[in-house]
């Protein structure tokens, strides 16, 4: 019924404030898809950290198991690195 609106709450109201939010409703579902979610964010985050430490070390067993740089990950980090440093040479 008003699961229209929902991109439109989202784009409006800042993510901290609906995670409170839901923590007030009194649906377990909800509750337990919000704690998948959090954790799913938190281990992407702890990857992204731990590919990006090692490729910036040159850690050869790292860049075997990302296929040499070339997996998806590898390319987003060069390009990001490179946006950074296109920002500091602007500035």
């Amino acid at each position: 019924m008003y699961i229209h609106y929902l991109p439109m709450v989202e784009a409006v109201i800042p993510e901290r404030f609906l995670r409170v939010f839901g923590r007030l409703l009194p649906f377990k579902a909800l509750h337990k898809q919000m704690e998948n979610a959090r954790m799913m964010r938190s281990k992407a985050r702890e990857i992204f950290e731990q590919k990006k430490r090692a490729l910036e070390l040159g850690d050869e067993a790292v860049k075997q198991q990302v296929g040499e740089g070339k997996d998806i990950m590898s390319v987003l980090c060069a390009y990001f690195d490179c946006i950074s440093c296109m920002r500091v040479l602007m500035v």
